[in-house]
């Protein structure tokens, strides 16, 4: 969601924070600004809308100085505005903040009450008050930052510096991520490695409920449970060439494109010719496996429409009772089984409710382990972690991240069954060998695009969409409609096909299309599907059937025949990617915002 940088160094400030803030914008946003420190002046810009509105205003009024911290706002508290607009200037201080302050309102007052004066609707500016209000009683910047932080209850990551303390940076993070980077310019903080990666070639991760300070070229840690009096840096992995589109018009439909090699990437990691190994899950393979009675698969968004197939494929192939559900309905369970472990999904690795399930897992006692993309999120630092080799996806509508974590979901599937005498070697080796033609088989859906092309156009004057699918493909009929309404702004619902029935069918009139998703190859779901499809045509709505296999007899609705496929899971991955070019292609004939979509976050780190 939000976005923050921070620089302190021997360059200037306005260039490596506006590149930050640039490279930050992909997470969501609706107003943005920078603060810097001048010759004992602290310099405000800010802008509404895009990052190119405040590069445009720092052309004509430049924010000079070699101190300095930046940030994207995501309303919260308050409506987007240029007074609502990041950093936040009470005073002396200034601050960028992420996530939610809680107790903002009972804060507030209490200022309000001591004769403190607000100018903002933000939870922000109750830190920067209660900071300011410590320096003005004659406190050091980290003592009244140590105070503040002791008030709130929330979660956080906060960079302010002050006119008491100009040649220092002060961070804090709590729940939400925080990184320091160490580069030949000086030192550079950020919520996100990806805003950073052009000016660092170190990194050091701020721990959880630390206070640290940057000062020259130093890092000193304040309220740090280990003891540890500095950052501990690494080598920076991350290719900034990664983060470019490459010729393609947008970023969205680079990473769909990318998918025949992440998903080779992922498989590659974990399987070797008939075995498939997980290294980071000896804390399960010390457990008596046949003692597992449920598998919690948690997630949000379109991993959770991962941990549903992921769900199928447990029961499959484990012989194990599989339970998706949403990681914000998760934490209100009442009962978790004991004889149980959690697998918890997310691209980012810091999505707030997730993390937070984690935690609760953690608290019972429950052996736990992530599937993520980020290898050195608050996730997988949290916990063991399944990284899917997907690269950096940048688009705020997830893609590349989605397949494989549907792949890494089938590979522990088929892991588990063997583990548990479901499968034997001879049949895990079969099912592996048919996902070696999975390169192959997502560049025969690619070369479908002019098709895809073809039906966007065909959906432009629908009143709304309905998405149709049994057993996997019912998630994908999800996913589907998800991806549509958030890139195209198109109303579009997913459902399983057999609960048209009850109540959805009160919906299907003319102007509806229905884009409904079969296997051909399953007899049952075939049939059962070709009814269902039959009562939405006889009620006037336009159907379009997008299927892999044979059909078997002629249709007299429209239909997209994709790749044969090997099996099931091959065609559940094929389908998925043909969504993903469906949705792409009426977002770019609506022309809206394929990347950034309105209203919407990459990383969604508040719950």
């Amino acid at each position: 969601m939000c976005g923050i940088v921070g620089y302190i160094g021997r360059g200037q400030a306005q260039e490596i924070l506006l590149e930050g803030l640039k490279r930050l914008a992909y997470r969501g946003y609706d107003s943005c600004g920078i603060a810097t420190y001048n010759s004992g002046e602290l310099v405000l810009r800010k802008a509404l809308g895009k990052v190119a509105n405040l590069e445009a205003l720092l052309n004509e009024q430049p924010a000079e100085g070699s101190v300095g911290i930046g940030h994207t706002r995501w309303a919260t508290h308050g409506r987007p505005s240029l007074v609502n607009a990041h950093p936040i200037r009470v005073g002396a201080c200034v601050v960028v903040h992420n996530g939610i302050i809680e107790n903002y309102a009972e804060l507030k007052d209490e200022l309000l009450a001591r004769g403190r004066v607000f100018e903002t609707d933000t939870d922000t500016e109750v830190i920067a008050q209660l900071i300011e209000e410590g320096v003005r009683s004659g406190k050091s910047p980290e003592e009244s930052l140590d105070e503040a932080l002791g008030r709130l209850r929330g979660s956080y990551a906060i960079l302010f510096f002050c006119l008491f303390k100009p040649e220092a940076l002060f961070l804090a993070r709590k729940d939400l991520p925080l990184v320091v980077g160490r580069g030949r310019l000086g030192l550079v903080a950020s919520s996100d490695t990806f805003a950073i990666a052009s000016f660092v070639e170190e990194v050091g991760y701020v721990p959880d409920g630390a206070v640290v300070v940057l000062q020259g070229e130093s890092t000193k840690v304040f309220r740090e449970k280990s003891g540890a009096e500095s950052l501990t840096f690494e080598r920076l992995l991350f290719r900034d060439m990664d983060m470019e589109k490459k010729g393609f018009k947008h970023f969205l439909l680079k990473e769909i494109f990318e998918q025949p090699l992440a998903l080779m990437r992922t498989l590659e990691a974990y399987v070797n010719e008939d075995l498939v190994a997980f290294d980071s899950l000896t804390h399960l393979e010390n457990k008596n496996l046949n003692d597992l009675d449920v598998v919690y698969l948690i997630g949000c968004g379109t991993a959770y429409h991962a941990a549903m197939l992921g769900k199928c494929f447990f029961r499959e192939f484990a012989g194990v009772e599989a339970v998706s559900e949403i990681s914000s309905e998760f934490r209100l369970r009442g009962y978790l089984n004991p004889k149980s472990c959690g697998v918890l999904i997310s691209q980012s690795g810091e999505t707030a409710d997730t993390l937070a399930a984690l935690k609760m897992l953690q608290k019972a006692g429950i052996p736990s382990f992530a599937i993520t993309n980020v290898a050195h999120s608050t996730l997988a630092r949290s916990t063991p972690a399944l990284l899917t080799m997907a690269g950096p996806e940048v688009s705020v509508a997830s893609t590349k991240a989605f397949t494989t974590q549907v792949l890494v979901l089938y590979l522990l599937a088929l892991w588990l069954g063997l583990r548990k005498g479901r499968i034997d070697p001879l049949t895990l080796g079969s099912k592996l060998s048919t996902l070696r033609g999975l390169a192959a088989s997502i560049d025969h859906t690619l070369n479908r695009w002019k098709e895809v092309q073809h039906l966007a156009g065909g959906l432009l004057d629908a009143k709304y969409l309905v998405y149709l699918g049994k057993g996997p493909f019912m998630p994908l009929a999800l996913e589907g409609a998800l991806k549509i309404k958030e890139i195209a702004y198109v109303h579009a619902e997913g459902y399983p096909a057999g609960e048209m029935k009850h109540g959805p069918i009160a919906l299907i009139e003319p102007g509806v299309r229905v884009i409904a998703l079969l296997d051909a190859n399953d007899g049952v779901h075939r049939d059962k599907m070709l009814a269902t499809i039959e009562e939405m045509r006889s009620r006037g709505a336009e159907v379009f059937l997008m299927h892999t296999g044979r059909l078997g007899k002629e249709c007299v609705f429209p239909t997209l025949a994709l790749p044969s496929v090997a099996c099931p899971f091959l065609a559940t991955i094929s389908v998925a990617v043909t969504l993903q070019l469906l949705a792409y292609a009426v977002a770019v004939l609506k022309g809206t915002d394929v990347d950034q979509p309105r209203n919407l976050a990459k990383s969604v780190t508040v719950e």
